[in-house]
Formats: C-alpha cells, structure tokens, sequence
C-alpha cells in the first residue's frame, strides 16, 4: 500500500476550500467537481457529469467499473454554505495543527479523501466494484439529488458516507429524520377598529395558535424536538391581518415519533382554530430517520478492529443533523456515516479541520475496503 502523501493533501485541500462552491454558486461547485473529474479519468475510472437541475451544479457519477450492483458507494457533497467571495475573505489556512477556510471541514476535506483512498488501492480492493457520488446540493437537504442517491443506494451492498468524523474522530450510525413544513395562513381582513362589528380573522392568530399547538407535540424523553424556525404576517398594526406565513421543522429518532407529529399536523389542517381562517401546506420535505440496521452493527464491529489495529480511537455517537446518510440508510444493507477526516464547528467561521486526522481517514477508508474485499474473497 502506497504511503499517505500529506504534503499533496494539504496542497490540493487548498485548491478546493479556495473555491467558492456555495450551494448556487454553480460554477465554483462545477470547478470542484472538474477537479475530481479529470483526476479520477485519469487512473481509468469512468466519468459522468449529471445536470440535476438547472439551479444548481452536476452531480459527479464515478465508478472503477461497469456493473448493476457495487461493492461499495461512496458520497460526498461539493457544495458549502457559505456565500461567493468568501473564500477570498478568508482562504484556506493551517494554524496549530488545525486546517480552517470555508467548507475545509464540511465538507472538503472528505470528497478529498475519497480520492487519496481510491488513488492507491492495494491490488485486491482493486477488483471491487465501486462507485462514487458527489452531489451539489447537500446543503439544501439534497434537493434535487436525492432520487439519484436512493437509486444508487439501491445497488449497492456497502455505503459509506464522507461527512468530517467529529472533533474526537466519532463516526455516526444513526441520525435523526426531519420534517420540514411551509404553511400559509389566510384570515379575513378588516379595519382593527371594528373587529367586534365585522366579520374578520386574523390570520397571524391563527398562526399564533399553530405555534403553540405545534411546540407541544415536541417529546424531550423521546428526542422529538420543534423549530418554528421563520414567520412573518400581516401589513399593519390597524389591519387585520390576511396573510402570514411560517416554515418550521421537526426532528425525531425513531419512525413512529414521525408518523405521530404528521398526523397531529394532517389534523389540524382539517380543523383551523379560528373561524373563517384557512391553512395550506405549501412545503413538505422528509427526510428519513437513520437507523442501523442488523448488517450495519455487524460491520461496525469489523471497524472497531480496524481502529485498534491502526491504534486510533474507536468512538461512534449519534448525530441530531441530517445528512445523504439518511436517504443511504433505507435503501442500502450497511451504511456508515462521518468518516472523513475529523473537524467541528462546520457551517461558521471556526470551523475546522484536524491536518493528522486526513491521513487516519484516508488509510482507515482504505482498510474498510479492503476488509470487504478479503471478506468476499473468503465467502
């Protein structure tokens, strides 16, 4: 096996954290995605670039070879939160063992390490099938992606999802599933001055009451917790008002805990709290609880030899945020998540990545694919 080149690492992790690659900002995600392109042409991969939407960039389709079903699928996402010319505000920098500049962590440096993993595959790992999705719009919940990644997630027997592992190299097997809901709110208008004289509803009392009713659906022993996270309404303080607006988010553990809230919330669609009032749901985005399932946990405890062999800590926790994982999970008999390099405080201006950590997740990627590749030759 080829030694980890640190030095080219570093080099080419700046190339990309000094790319604006914000979510819409397609062509800095493109560049990234060029990137990876010409590279992985270049050992003989095969290459697809996948317009998925016209707001957003490709999506990088890679794979050692052709075939119906892969041994391995790995995903990675090539855009950042952060807005255009921010990498020029503060470019990629390496202070005290620690790599910041914007998406260093999340997540650029595990798109990155996919490709130092794959470019020196020991011989055998080498007669795996194995594919590599990059998308452009992981940020926004992987809008317009997610179709393509169950599809792929469908054909393959090992997903490992790039994500930075967490500040003490923790990787993540569980996830909580989302609920994100828009609603728009219609009332009946009139003069605040005779709101006793005439009919009239307000529709940011009605939003009020939803707050209210919704937030109480939150179950702390449970884990399910509420956001109301945006509302506005109304036009002035002597009008009743007509129209407002929320967007707001659910996040739960488990299966059930989702099904519960969506029911509470199809009920109180069919009863408005105030008379004349109207509500209508505008957006609905889910995004599946990860659970592991009897093959992940099994393949966990193959991890947990490969860690103490490498002398690295073994640590897996569960994670509130959402990531591709959960769409991985419920398509693909094993999936692992955050085992990129490791870092913290992503989405800010502190965020971070550890440089030692690079070359853990390169060489731990690579004795996970090669552990699967023994396995098979063995069965």
């Amino acid at each position: 096996m080829i030694m980890f080149d640190k030095e080219s690492y570093l080099k080419e992790l700046e190339t990309l954290v000094n790319i604006d690659s914000g979510t819409y900002t397609v062509d800095g995600v493109n560049m990234v995605g060029d990137f990876f392109a010409s590279r992985f042409k270049g050992i003989g991969w095969s290459v697809e670039r996948v317009p998925i939407s016209d707001k957003v960039g490709y999506l990088l389709d890679i794979r050692s070879r052709n075939a119906e079903r892969f041994d391995v699928l790995l995903i990675g996402h090539m855009d950042t939160v952060f807005p255009q010319n921010e990498a020029k505000r503060r470019p990629f920098s390496i202070r005290e063992e620690r790599a910041y500049g914007p998406g260093v962590a999340d997540m650029k440096c595990g798109i990155l390490a996919i490709w130092h993993a794959l470019k020196t595959l020991p011989k055998r790992a080498k007669e795996l099938s194995i594919r590599v999705i990059m998308n452009p719009d992981e940020e926004i919940t992987s809008l317009y992606s997610t179709d393509y990644i169950s599809k792929a997630s469908a054909c393959a027997d090992h997903v490992f999802v790039m994500e930075p592992a967490m500040a003490d190299g923790a990787f993540c097997i569980e996830r909580k599933g989302k609920i994100k809901y828009e609603f728009e709110f219609t009332g009946i208008s009139t003069h605040a001055g005779y709101v006793f004289d005439r009919k009239n509803a307000s529709a940011v009392y009605e939003m009020a009451q939803w707050i209210v009713a919704l937030m109480a659906l939150g179950n702390r022993e449970k884990g399910t917790t509420v956001n109301i996270g945006r509302i506005e309404g109304g036009s002035a303080e002597n009008v009743v008002a007509e129209h407002a607006h929320m967007s707001m988010e659910f996040r739960m553990w488990d299966i059930a805990e989702a099904e519960r809230v969506k029911a509470a919330v199809e009920s109180m669609l069919r009863h408005p709290f105030i008379d004349g009032a109207c509500v209508e749901q505008t957006f609905f985005r889910e995004q599946k609880v990860m659970t592991p399932s009897a093959k992940t946990l099994e393949f966990v405890e193959r991890m947990k030899m490969l860690y103490k062999k490498r002398g690295i800590p073994f640590s897996v926790k569960r994670c509130g945020g959402v990531s591709d994982a959960n769409t991985a999970a419920a398509y693909a008999p094993v999936v692992v998540d955050r085992i990129g390099p490791w870092g913290d405080h992503n989405h800010s201006e502190l965020e971070y990545m550890l440089v030692d950590s690079a070359e853990y997740a390169v060489e731990l990627l690579q004795d996970m694919i090669l552990s699967i590749a023994e396995s098979d030759s063995a069965g």
